[in-house]
């Protein structure tokens, strides 16, 4: 359930390559025979992951287990929009019933008194987000959304509050924001 691009390729075999394997970033690139690439980045010392698509989705979902934030499991959650729209996580036992949609926002976070936290951003532009209890009703994703072909998964413990984590991710992964280095002349000592 991670990285889920729907349907079809939820049971298709990917071909796994390592691109970088560095002590910051493991970089791998995964493929499967209908041609969609995932090149998945993860970082050291973190609790995200970022992935990127060869090809823009309309749908993409991170599921979980209910126990983590279903209000029904032992640690019922609360969910947050980026346009601020909140509540509780809904049932497992109401299935897909239970899911919280918004659409023209840049992420979906749920988190727990026991201070987990699950967020999925898509950095470069408003989806439609959704939020679910977990397992077939799904977690965090987007569904029935303006494509999207690059996304940031945090899963963990809180760090911050949680609007200020997926603001953060947000910001600071976004392709259109990249730092800039500007060389000048050099100069003999």
């Amino acid at each position: 359930g991670f990285a889920d691009a729907g349907f079809t390729g939820r049971s298709l075999a990917n071909k796994l390559v390592c691109t970088r394997r560095g002590p910051a970033l493991v970089q791998y690139r995964c493929t499967d025979e209908t041609g969609l690439e995932k090149t998945v980045n993860c970082f050291g010392g973190t609790s995200w992951v970022e992935v990127i698509l060869n090809e823009p989705v309309t749908y993409y979902w991170d599921f979980d287990n209910p126990a983590n934030f279903a209000a029904d499991g032992p640690t019922p959650g609360e969910y947050l929009f980026s346009n601020g729209h909140t509540g509780p996580v809904g049932k497992q036992a109401d299935g897909v019933s239970a899911q919280v949609k918004a659409a023209g926002t840049q992420w979906v976070v749920k988190f727990n008194r026991e201070g987990l936290v699950l967020g999925l951003v898509a950095p470069e532009a408003p989806a439609s987000f959704v939020v679910a209890p977990g397992a077939g009703a799904g977690g965090v994703g987007i569904e029935s959304s303006p494509p999207s072909s690059h996304f940031v998964t945090y899963g963990g413990p809180f760090t911050e509050q949680p609007k200020q984590l997926m603001e953060r991710l947000r910001q600071t992964l976004a392709f259109r924001d990249q730092p800039e280095t500007i060389l000048h002349a050099l100069e003999r000592r």
